[in-house]
């Protein structure tokens, strides 16, 4: 409750317009913060290639994190924020990395010399460090204060949302409760996760309440804002945006009330936002590549991003089988040993392998397939029940515009797909419990407010 007057008191007074303006400039500050990263310390960091000494080992398999080629220092790690111990010591060697050769998401393991965080995605690998860099702090500090300062600013951008959209203390009560538990939620499951619970909280309430006025200029900066946080959130982890963009996207060609040149505009703005990101670090990637590919020419074209395929086949080690499949990155791996021996970890022929043995293995086991997918989507099933809670009542009783009801169900589905492909732990179900949560919480504002309205109205 005091929270929730503390917020008000904020937003009291304000009109739609100057409220919507305080928060795309949180948006925009954030925006601004990412670009002062990317542009702090250019001049150490691109210094000269002749920094590197013919000390360095080319090791293309270690510098994948091939699976039973390294070995990670023991104990627990010194981060508040959960974070994989993998990832964390990926970028201890990114930060060796950049101080050896001068040169971003370059890593340096001992004295071999590789791409940062292997096959993962590059984003968390180019913002940690220059976070680092920007504050002067250690690599444990800096994680923490990264992803503190995301899930606080998620938490406090999403609840002025929802004081902006609703008027009723009992609906903003309700949207303050339940953002508050996603964020305790977001904060243990933690590490680069994250983005997925973030670009919910803040496209759900933000989208809805700018488009009660899409003629203005207010929707146009803050979907070009929202396009370069989640093309971030999707270099930073595959596809931890695009929930968010699908859920926008239909909002503006459904329920908007805007002609048709209108919407294609907030579209382009939308979609140019996040090209930005997306180019930024495909720059990066290929500056990269061309700097290892120099020190190590055998190394080739790296990829930038999660190989799907390998998550595929793991996901069917959910249940326990006689295929020799578990959750495990080394049984794909000696998957791929057995069939073509000498496959490089995670390489396109490394894919085209896993694929082809994930099409045999649904040919010929269907039983076996179906079994594991339906007990995935069990688990996926229960836990939007969990999330939307009460506002399924509240949705029953008083429909939303289709719209709304076709951009949430998108988001959710699309969301669910990480769990059914891969398996349903919490890190691949934080955007689908996110959006179920924010769900509820607009079905449940759609029945209040629209409630206290109608007696309103009677009563005059």
């Amino acid at each position: 409750m005091i929270l929730q007057r503390t917020l008000a008191r904020f937003v009291r007074g304000l009109t739609l317009r100057s409220r919507a303006t305080s928060a795309v400039g949180l948006v925009a500050i954030s925006v601004s913060a990412l670009a002062l990263q990317s542009g702090t310390a250019t001049g150490k960091e691109r210094g000269p290639a002749a920094a590197v000494t013919p000390s360095f080992t080319c090791d293309l398999g270690s510098a994948l994190g091939t699976p039973g080629t390294r070995v990670l220092p023991s104990g627990q790690l010194p981060t508040h924020i959960t974070i994989m111990g993998t990832r964390y010591w990926d970028l201890t060697y990114t930060l060796a990395g950049i101080g050896q050769t001068g040169v971003p998401l370059v890593a340096v393991n001992g004295a071999i010399l590789g791409p940062s965080g292997g096959l993962d995605d590059v984003g968390s690998y180019f913002l940690i460090p220059k976070f680092s860099a920007l504050f002067g702090l250690p690599l444990p500090r800096a994680i923490d204060l990264f992803y503190d300062t995301l899930l606080v600013f998620g938490f406090l951008a999403g609840a002025v949302g929802f004081l902006v959209l609703y008027e009723k203390p009992l609906t903003r009560s309700v949207a303050l409760v339940g953002l508050f538990a996603l964020t305790v939620l977001a904060y243990h499951v933690g590490d680069v996760y994250v983005f997925f619970f973030l670009t919910a909280v803040i496209a759900t309430p933000w989208t809805l309440v700018l488009m009660r006025s899409p003629e203005g200029s207010l929707m146009a900066v803050f979907l070009a804002m929202l396009g370069v946080l989640l093309g971030t959130a999707n270099a930073v982890r595959g596809h931890a945006g695009t929930a968010a963009l699908l859920f926008s996207c239909l909002l503006i060609f459904f329920q908007v009330s805007a002609r048709t040149t209108r919407k294609l505009i907030l579209f382009l703005c939308l979609l140019g936002g996040m090209v930005v990101p997306k180019l930024f670090f495909a720059r990066e990637v290929a500056r990269r590549d061309a700097f290892l590919s120099t020190q190590c020419p055998g190394y080739g074209t790296l990829s930038a991003q999660h190989p799907m395929w390998h998550v595929v086949f793991l996901g069917f080690g959910y249940l326990q089988n006689d295929y020799g499949i578990s959750w495990s990155d080394g049984a794909a791996y000696q998957k791929v040993q057995s069939i073509a021996p000498g496959t490089t970890y995670g390489s396109v022929r490394y894919e085209q392998i896993l694929r082809r043995e994930v099409l045999q293995l649904v040919r010929q086991h269907p039983w076996f397939v179906f079994l594991t997918v339906t007990s995935k989507l069990g688990v996926v099933l229960a836990l939007v029940a969990l999330g939307i809670n009460i506002g399924a009542l509240a949705a029953i009783s008083t429909p939303k515009p289709w719209a709304v009801e076709l951009s949430f169900w998108t988001a959710i589905l699309f969301s669910g797909l990480f769990a059914l492909l891969a398996i349903p732990a919490p890190a691949y179900l934080l955007g689908l419990i996110s959006f179920a949560v924010l769900y509820g919480i607009v079905s449940a504002g759609f029945f209040w407010e629209s409630r206290c309205g109608e007696r309103v109205s009677r009563a005059t």
